[in-house]
């Protein structure tokens, strides 16, 4: 039996040439002309650019994030909740994490699916390796500058994955109609008995976290959960809550993982 053997740089070839076809689509077919379009498709063109580059060159790493950013902030800025994500005046949580938390979160309410990324656990090393690379503290570098890093290079494809997944869902909403969309904004909001969210943190003792809501925002409180729930907890999961009568206070009634 012959197998077909791919070498890294092959396997990273064709999955941004899977992600571009999906950012293609979305370019041509459903964003107008505009700020947004513009930004997304520079975006794009830089994030795949400074890819190649970066397997020789692990300078480009931070430019590499923020074009990353650029690329998820224009879907959520497309749908119109990016000033959700503003925790003081002019100032946004969107390090590249939370964003793909709150679109998670909107996406799933909108596609009535929980939805949940396998490669997505890839980012908070990449956020610390761009936080590394920013303030590299007083031993410096953790890598020469201007060389390849293994450590960047073995993230790059579970990058691109989570990317293509993320452009498939927003294809999947922006294909939807605008009866269906509607219908959805009064669970986000929490119009319903429960609000929906995300298990924003765990605490070292495992015994409660808490839970940002799409209702409260950035801005707003995290509602505090305790165990025991109904289910084991990981940060990111998208979940309903059920808020107490003193929610600013007091532990949500309830917590199940969001179940359309």
């Amino acid at each position: 039996m012959v197998f077909d053997t791919y070498t890294p740089s092959q396997l990273l070839d064709e999955q941004i040439e899977d992600t571009q076809e999906v950012a293609e689509t979305i370019i041509i077919d459903e964003l107008e002309e505009g700020p947004i379009r513009e930004d997304f498709e520079n975006a794009f063109a830089s994030a795949v650019e400074l890819t190649h580059a970066s397997t020789s060159n692990n300078s480009v790493g931070q430019a590499l994030y923020s074009n990353i950013k650029q690329i998820i902030g224009a879907s959520i800025r497309h749908q119109g909740f990016y000033d959700m994500l503003e925790y003081e005046l002019d100032q946004h949580n969107d390090n590249v994490v939370n964003l793909v938390r709150w679109f998670r979160l909107y996406a799933s309410v909108y596609l009535e699916e929980r939805i949940k990324f396998e490669q997505e656990f890839v980012l908070h090393p990449f956020k610390k390796y761009r936080d590394d690379q920013e303030h590299p503290g007083e031993e410096g570098p953790t890598a020469t500058p201007g060389q390849p890093d293994p450590l960047l290079t073995s993230m790059l494809n579970l990058i691109w994955k989570v990317i293509e997944q993320i452009l498939d869902l927003w294809l999947r909403i922006l294909e939807m109609g605008e009866f269906q969309k509607l219908a959805k904004e009064g669970e986000l909001l929490g119009e319903e008995d429960y609000d929906v969210g995300f298990v924003d943190v765990i605490h070292d003792d495992q015994k409660e976290g808490r839970i940002k809501t799409y209702s409260q925002a950035e801005l707003g409180y995290r509602t505090k959960f305790k165990a025991p729930l109904d289910f084991f907890p990981s940060e990111g999961d998208i979940v309903k809550v059920y808020p107490s009568e003193n929610p600013r206070n007091e532990p949500a009634d309830g917590v199940q993982l969001y179940d359309p």
